[in-house]
């Protein structure tokens, strides 16, 4: 429940440092911060040598080629449109996360499942309708649908990758390479 609050309050937050801080620092910042916090509570709760023979290299490699790009297109795509639009595009992730795993992972569409993409698709829907709210769709909004695919492949691939680690692990190991990507690349800018 938390990270949704906290997901919720950083898309109409991300509107107002988007004008004056560019999308590839903001991002880097915000992957930095969850690595802040992450990387001591990991630690704390499984000890340096879980730490230490975490695979990093695959780390950074996952986490700054989908998380750190997903991320970076979200900002930069929401600089471009609106946060109604980023959050309904958003909301097309669970959508996107059962055609990676029909497609990946051989999963079979049953009934409760297409019930369960149909109410997503329909939230959306009434999401936007109910706001009186115009999708804008553009380059903004093809950035976001990007970000989307990006992320929600490495998610699949953060759990796939590595699966010895703790789910706060895995998390931590993939922001981390986010971080560090993000930070390089911003630097490099």
């Amino acid at each position: 429940m938390l990270s949704m609050l906290v997901w919720s309050m950083g898309l109409p937050a991300a509107d107002v440092l988007i004008g004056p801080v560019p999308p590839l620092p903001l991002t880097a910042a915000r992957m930095t911060l969850a690595c802040a916090c992450l990387l001591p509570i990991w630690w704390w709760r499984e000890g340096t040598a879980v730490l230490l023979g975490a695979n990093w290299a695959r780390g950074i490699a996952i986490g700054g080629s989908t998380l750190g790009l997903g991320a970076f297109l979200m900002v930069a795509g929401q600089g471009l449109t609106d946060a109604v639009t980023v959050a309904i595009i958003s909301a097309s992730m669970p959508v996107v996360g059962i055609a990676i795993e029909v497609l990946l992972d051989g999963r079979k569409l049953s009934r409760g499942l297409v019930v369960g993409v149909a109410l997503s698709l329909l939230g959306g829907v009434m999401a936007l309708d109910g706001g009186n709210q115009q999708l804008a769709l553009g380059l903004g909004a093809l950035m976001c649908f990007a970000s989307v695919l990006v992320y929600t492949l490495g998610s699949r691939m953060t759990v796939t990758s590595f699966p010895d680690l703790s789910p706060l692990g895995r998390t931590t190991v993939t922001l981390t390479g986010a971080a560090v990507v993000t930070t390089v690349a911003a630097c490099a800018a």
